[in-house]
Formats: structure tokens, sequence, C-alpha cells
């Protein structure tokens, strides 16, 4: 359901451009299904993401292009079915906004990458609260922010362990960063796919880190900032060009807890 839908500035010639599309309070859900594993025939002339694409556009629609693209108050559910157990995550009040969005006859031509370009794209969204990791953690995030600008900004983030055996680890954190984000992305069916990722920055605060291992307890304060950051998920490479790491409060029980080490704190 859609409470509301408004479009400004509409204007075609061989496409269409607008200078604005908006919605207001939709229901969005979204399967992600476990993959086929039959060969699907590829479209005559081009790829199957080609043949996509070009179904939402007919001959007489050479491009889309829109200036303003805004989702506010969104109720966003998302199912995997990829896990062994059904994971459906829930998202209330999600915000999204996209600038300069086009999709044409050039970009859709390009093999192995998105189908559309952008200038920059951005959501928020509050009181986020599901399971997580085959739900043996619940996750709460009191507020989200991200822009393709400055990052992604976290704000009171408590990791909660719901299994009571060890081993098994805790977060509470009043802010987490990451700063300045690039990345590159591949589509397939439609569906995005993170190829690498980099970040000038990221960086935790005053974090409560729990950890449980055996007869080993830990619950230091940890601050944590990481610069330079880059991820190829293709080959599996993690690279990092600064670490500043400051913990405190450590209580380390040794010789099955006969003596117990305490600092006070480490840089």
């Amino acid at each position: 359901s859609i409470r509301s839908v408004n479009i400004a500035g509409l204007n075609y010639d061989n496409g269409i451009s607008a200078e604005l599309f908006e919605i207001e309070a939709p229901d969005i859900k979204f399967v992600q299904a476990l993959p086929v594993t039959e060969k699907e025939p590829q479209a005559v002339g081009g790829t199957k993401k080609q043949a996509d694409v070009e179904l939402m556009l007919n001959p007489f629609l050479h491009y889309l292009f829109i200036h303003n693209i805004r989702v506010s108050g969104a109720n966003f559910l998302f199912s995997d079915r990829n896990e062994k157990d059904t994971m459906t995550y829930r998202i209330n009040g999600f915000n999204f906004y996209a600038t300069d969005f086009l999709i044409n006859e050039k970009t859709i031509g390009r093999d192995n990458d998105l189908f559309f370009n952008y200038k920059s794209f951005g959501f928020d969204f509050r009181k986020f609260d599901n399971y997580v990791l085959n739900r043996e953690y619940r996750l709460l995030v009191d507020n989200a922010v991200f822009s393709t600008v400055s990052g992604l900004r976290l704000e009171n983030i408590e990791l909660i362990p719901l299994k009571k055996a060890a081993p098994f680890f805790s977060l509470k954190a009043p802010l987490i960063e990451l700063v300045s984000p690039s990345w590159a992305l591949s589509m397939d069916h439609l569906l995005l796919k993170m190829q690498s990722v980099s970040l000038e920055r990221f960086r935790m605060i005053n974090a409560e880190v729990g950890l449980n291992y055996k007869n080993m307890s830990l619950k230091p304060t940890v601050d944590l900032e990481l610069k330079g950051l880059h991820y190829d998920n293709e080959k599996k490479n993690f690279n990092v060009k600064d670490v500043y790491f400051h913990t405190k409060n450590i209580d380390w029980p040794l010789d099955n807890g006969f003596y117990n080490l305490h600092a006070g704190d480490i840089l």
C-alpha cells in the first residue's frame, strides 16, 4: 500500500524526465530466494540483465531521468531465504533519497555493472530491532543515517547474545561511523552485488565489548579507529593503512580463575 505518489516537472521528449518523484508511506517487501541451479537462456543480442531492464522501457522510451527521488515513511520487510532458516528483517519509518537517476541505452549496455547512473543517494531510519546471525543475536540501533557523500553513522548500537553457552560476544556502543565510503558494484538479475568497498575511516567510540570463551570472560571499554580500509570481495583481501586502538578496564582471569590480570589502559 502507498499513501501518496507525487510527480513534478514531468516532460517527454523521446524519453521521460521529471524534477521530482516522491512516494509517501509505502509498504515494501523484498524476498531474496535461493539461487536458481538451472541454466537460464540468454537473451538474444544481449545479457539477461539487459533483457530484464529493457522490459522496463519500450521502443518509444530512450531514457528515464529523475532529478530527485524521495521515499518517506516506508515500512520495509526483507526476507532472506538463502539461510537454512529464513531470516526476516523489518524497518519502520525508512526514508530514502537519490539524485540525478538515469537509465538509457548506454547504462543498460554495460556488462556486469549497474544499469543506471546516479549522483548521490542516502537513507535513514530509527529504532531498528531485529534478530541477526541465525537468530543467535538481537541487534538494536537507535538511529542510522547514510549518504554516499558522508558515509554511515549509527547511534546507540547494542548487539545482545541470545544463547547462554560460550563462546559468544556482545557489543554496546554510543557511536559507530564509516566515513567517506566508495565501492564497486555489479548487478545480476536486478540484484546488487558488492565487488569491493573502501573507507576513509571507521570509528567506534567508548564501546563495551564482551567476550565469553570457555572459562574466560572479558568486557573492556574500547575505542577503535581504522584508516584507509579496502576490501576486495572477489579476492577476499582486506587492507588497513592505520590502526588506533585504546582499551581500558580489562579483567582477565588466568589459570582457571586462580589469578586475575587487570589492566587500566592499553594504547
